[in-house]
């Protein structure tokens, strides 16, 4: 499963992080734990608004494992890429 570019999976982070303006700290994610295959946000209201959040706007598509990791550098957003500004 892979999120579809323009939205991946770090474009929905950075963009749900900054309209709500959530600065994360470790201590805000759960730590892990044997058979945990996701972070979770400690918060369960967070974490419900990320849910939503993720639903609403992820694109997901099915892609063979290699060709996934394959695209994943080159869809990765650098500094000088970051010019979303949400207000």
């Amino acid at each position: 499963m892979d999120h579809a570019p323009p939205m991946t999976f770090q474009v929905l982070v950075e963009t749900f992080l900054s309209a709500n303006s959530i600065a994360i700290k470790p201590s805000m994610m759960d730590a892990p734990a044997d058979g945990q295959t996701r972070t979770r946000f400690v918060d369960k209201a967070i974490e419900a608004q990320w849910c939503g959040y993720h639903h609403r706007s992820a694109r997901l598509r099915v892609v063979a494992a290699d060709a996934n990791l394959a695209q994943s550098t080159r869809h990765r957003l650098r500094a000088k890429d970051r010019q979303l500004v949400l207000r």
